[in-house]
């Protein structure tokens, strides 16, 4: 074999080497992105904005969900009761009932009741808004927030509470989940 046929060969060898090992790339970059694409996010929260008016005796709040994390939810929890009853109030009374029960509130120690008055669902997120009027201005409002810390253990719950045009903001978690927010300063 003369020196040409051998370049002309050792040419072909990288040529083909080449090509597979470009297929070899490709198909890796590609696993890659299909797995990025069905990755869940890396972080698991929600942020609730709580406000209180005085002057009407209402407390409003709105609570922001991953869409992902949202239908993690509902499968986990509560696909059986789902899937055996096509009807669309089922789902939302689920809904409404798990919040209900995730996020409840406490003015003085006794327990408010919250009405849910509108779910809105985008592709990435669900809002789920909520209403309640109470009898007088109570001296404390406790939160207790539990909302999908039984699903992810690294859920985060961001609070943050509009109460006479001041904001304050609370973290809750598994681990913490019971805060106690004061209104009114208490007589002497």
């Amino acid at each position: 074999m003369g020196p040409t046929k051998l370049s002309r060969a050792f040419f072909y060898i990288l040529a083909y080497d080449s090509i597979i090992m470009k297929k070899f790339i490709l198909h890796i970059v590609l696993l890659n992105i299909v797995h990025c694409a069905n990755a869940h996010h890396p972080v698991h929260m929600s942020v609730i904005n709580m406000e209180f008016d005085e002057n009407t005796k209402t407390i409003e709040y709105s609570v922001r969900l991953f869409q992902e994390d949202f239908t993690q939810l509902l499968f986990s929890l509560y696909h059986d009761m789902i899937h055996n009853n096509n009807s669309p109030d089922t789902s939302q009374k689920v809904v409404d009932e798990y919040f209900r029960n995730a996020l409840v509130l406490f003015s003085d120690g006794e327990e408010i009741t919250t009405v849910l008055r509108k779910q809105i669902n985008t592709e990435k997120e669900v809002w789920l808004h909520y209403y309640s009027t109470i009898s007088d201005v109570p001296g404390s409002l406790t939160i207790k927030n539990t909302i999908m810390t039984d699903i992810f253990h690294d859920q985060v719950n961001l609070l943050i509470f509009s109460n006479n045009g001041l904001e304050e903001g609370f973290t809750f978690s598994s681990a913490e989940t019971e805060k106690t927010i004061l209104l009114k300063t208490p007589k002497r």
